[in-house]
């Protein structure tokens, strides 16, 4: 790694030092993004409110998305001006999903954030890293440089017989399968179960998809687990 490369991957990761924030850097390969961007910080911040099934309350689930989310945002303005100050390219890609049946954000941060090392697919569709398991929100910056990337994930660290979060989804949308690279989200998950299920909670609460009934379920970083 050039020193130049060196000094400004040093500089972000100091900026996470003494969180409880995860982060990696991956290389962008293809996409939309591939010809304007070298690379993605993936950040994973943990949820402020880390639920088991013995605290699960989708208000709950709710407030630690919001709490999270309000510490990265503090996190990505610090990342901002410092590529401002070094006159490098960035982009910030929009998290929500088009609503177009695909249900597809322009940019996926969970294949980043498996190609940065962060963690890998569950079971449940969604990234489970060692310390946290699932319950973490995912931000991604896309950034015209080159740095030191880790060694991805390319197969789930899941128990081929944990089927925890498969028997506690409400919509039976999990297809319990093993993740490994190249699979497709169809190959674990039926995605219109999934929607449907987590539609249903804006009615009740007044906000979409709320149901996290297989984050809670997961023995990584399961709090009910840690306390034991």
């Amino acid at each position: 790694m050039s020193e130049k490369r060196n000094v400004l991957q040093k500089k972000i990761e100091l900026i996470f030092k003494d969180t409880e924030m995860i982060i990696g850097f991956a290389k962008i390969k293809e996409g939309q993004f591939f010809e304007q961007y070298q690379s993605a910080l993936i950040i994973a911040t943990p949820y402020t409110q880390q639920l088991s099934l013995s605290n699960y309350r989708e208000s709950v689930f709710h407030e630690g998305i919001i709490g999270a989310r309000q510490i990265v945002e503090g996190k990505v303005e610090e990342i901002e001006s410092l590529l401002k100050t070094e006159g490098i390219k960035y982009y910030i890609p929009q998290m929500a999903q088009k609503d177009d049946g695909k249900f597809r954000a322009e940019f996926s941060f969970k294949d980043a954030a498996a190609e940065a090392g962060i963690g890998w697919f569950g079971k449940n569709d969604v990234i489970v890293t060692e310390k946290y398991g699932p319950r973490v929100r995912l931000s991604a910056i896309l950034i015209d440089h080159e740095f030191d990337y880790p060694q991805p994930f390319e197969t789930s660290r899941c128990p081929d017989n944990c089927d925890k979060c498969i028997k506690v989804c409400p919509g039976h949308a999990l297809l319990n399968v093993s993740w490994k690279k190249g699979m497709t989200r169809d190959d674990i998950i039926d995605i219109t179960r999934c929607i449907k299920i987590r539609s249903a909670s804006y009615a009740k609460l007044g906000r979409w998809g709320d149901c996290a009934l297989c984050f809670a379920a997961c023995p990584y970083g399961n709090p009910d687990a840690i306390e034991k």
